[in-house]
């Protein structure tokens, strides 16, 4: 067994990429895993992978009311949620007068918003148990900004001042 072995963790857009990585990382340690992002089959396939107990759950991870319910809903043996990795993200890269707004906003709803919503549910469980961790994948685009990126600089510059200050409002949680 490894260092996270009886630990769950919840992992957004954790079916490809980055978050397949860490799905396979958490696996790895003995993690149990709640995989959520929009492609379910895609989950399934990884979950089946993985040689550990997995829970996957289709997400958009915008849709406010969709997040509270799939964690106010998960199986007992998932529920107490120890490890929250904010994965889920979009770039849509055009210059600002190119930029519709409704592309501005799916980028931001998707990689900053969605984060403080699952962070604001994580702390109240964390408040309950025994605390947790909560683990927020930004970008170098974070710190550097480039042309055609004004949505998703925004969102990721963002995304770093939101987790500097969470670490400080809760670091004890």
């Amino acid at each position: 067994m490894g260092r996270l072995a009886g630990k769950v963790a919840i992992i957004s857009g954790g079916a490809t990429g980055m978050g397949g990585a860490a799905s396979k990382l958490f696996a790895a340690e003995g993690a149990k895993l709640v995989l959520a992002a929009r492609r379910l089959d895609r989950l399934d396939a990884l979950a089946k992978s993985l040689g550990v107990p997995a829970h996957t759950v289709q997400l958009d991870v915008t849709d406010k009311d969709a997040v509270e319910t799939v964690l106010g809903n998960l199986p007992a043996e998932w529920r107490e949620i120890d490890i929250l990795v904010n994965n889920a993200g979009v770039g849509i890269f055009r210059s600002v007068a190119e930029l519709e707004p409704a592309e501005w906003q799916r980028v931001i709803d998707t990689n900053l918003t969605s984060v403080y919503h699952f962070c604001h549910l994580a702390v109240e469980r964390f408040r309950r148990g025994t605390g947790g961790m909560i683990v927020n994948i930004a970008s170098l685009a974070g710190k550097n900004a480039f042309a055609g990126g004004a949505a998703y600089n925004a969102s990721k510059f963002g995304l770093v001042g939101f987790g500097e200050a969470l670490m400080l409002d809760h670091r004890h949680d």
